[in-house]
């Protein structure tokens, strides 16, 4: 059953944004007890955020063809602040479109879990990345709509939906404010908030795995009977159809992920040529260096993450097959064991990827670093010629 200790509170915030993920999993009775003010806050969660996102969708149209049509900002500027907004409401759609699914994902995490022992720092861990995820935004924008009143005229503009609110009255600064916060929600908030949700339930696969690891490790240590090998079967049955189901639900949402961080990484890369221009005012400095880091640790953390599944794969693998060449040494009387035993090291488990494209190990970190290496080198040679 689900535990509203569970994972900090992961399923509070993704919920505030429009998603529970968890809906399907509370019981009938408990959903009935309800009160009407509970049940109107839930549906007003449930279509608020929405709602404001796609609203930023158009208003970014809108603001970046005003700037464009005035000479503000380049093609490749508009492109890259538009695209950034339309994998950011992907990734929404995604997780919204999967809820259901995700829910089902976790009760069974849930359920297979009641006899692992989880660390009790795991609370702590996500509900501290949770408060750097909603603080960093918010922080960034206060300290956004203080400094570009002063340099930016083309982002203060932007932010202010209209040119006749470019002035610093106290409605302008507080819709500059409003818009600013939004707009960072979308491009930071909402990317590490998924990246933690993929986190949390990547680990608890791997957990158990690990779980299930340490029970062959015992195994080998003791007779291997044949009650204990079908025991071990039943339960490695449920863990290939948990891997598997990892794949199918988190694979997209990976991968959209994946593309919103690297794009984050190019936007900086594109900040980087308006250097020479008066207008690069301290916020958009420290806005890309928030970008530059926050897109690397969310990758890194995601793809850690996952390849520790692929990491308890292997592991498994290996104690099963020395399981097997132990039984091996009396294979007459062990004969439907070590059948149970080679079915099982037959059966591997499946490859978590980015939507079939990219697998999910430590390499691609390594890969992801080089790329943005490569590219930060080739942009600074083209803007020293």
């Amino acid at each position: 059953m689900y535990s509203d200790n569970d994972c900090g509170f992961l399923w509070c915030f993704i919920k505030f944004i429009g998603i529970d993920v968890l809906e399907d999993t509370h019981e009938l009775p408990i959903r009935e007890k309800c009160s009407m003010f509970k049940r109107f806050g839930n549906k007003l969660l449930e279509f608020l955020y929405p709602m404001i996102l796609h609203f930023m969708q158009i208003y970014a149209i809108l603001g970046l063809s005003v700037l464009l049509a005035h000479g503000m900002v380049n093609i490749e500027e508009t492109m890259s602040f538009c695209l950034t907004n339309w994998l950011s409401l992907a990734l929404w759609h995604d997780i919204r479109r999967k809820k259901k699914l995700i829910g089902k994902y976790i009760l069974s995490c849930n359920n297979l879990l009641l006899s692992v022992k989880e660390s009790k720092y795991v609370n702590i861990v996500i509900n501290l990345c949770l408060f750097l995820a909603v603080a960093i935004p918010i922080i960034l924008g206060i300290f956004y709509t203080f400094v570009i009143a002063e340099s930016s005229r083309e982002y203060k503009i932007y932010y202010s939906i209209i040119l006749t609110c470019e002035s610093d009255t106290l409605s302008s600064v507080l819709v500059r404010n409003i818009m600013i916060l939004i707009t960072f929600s979308s491009h930071f908030m909402l990317p590490s908030m998924t990246a933690i949700l993929l986190g949390s339930l990547y680990c608890k696969v791997s957990n158990l795995l690990s779980d299930f690891n340490g029970k062959l490790v015992k195994f080998k240590q003791i007779d291997f009977h044949y009650d204990d090998s079908l025991k071990l079967m039943n339960r490695y049955n449920l863990l290939f159809q948990l891997v598997h189901s990892a794949e199918q639900v988190l694979s997209s949402t990976s991968f959209l992920l994946l593309c919103s961080q690297w794009l984050n990484v190019y936007i900086v890369l594109v900040a980087f040529f308006k250097m020479k221009n008066e207008s690069f005012s301290y916020a958009l400095c420290w806005e890309n260096i928030t970008r530059l880091i926050l897109g690397p640790i969310i990758v890194a953390s995601v793809v850690a993450c996952a390849s520790r599944i692929s990491l308890q794969s292997h592991r498994i693998r290996m104690n099963m097959q020395l399981i097997h060449n132990f039984l091996m040494k009396d294979s007459d009387s062990n004969h439907k064991t070590i059948q149970l035993v080679q079915s099982m090291t037959n059966t591997e488990f499946p490859h978590l990827t980015a939507f079939k494209i990219a697998e999910l190990k430590p390499g691609l970190i390594l890969t992801f670093f080089g790329s943005v290496l490569t590219y930060g080198l080739l942009v600074l040679n083209i803007k020293k010629e």
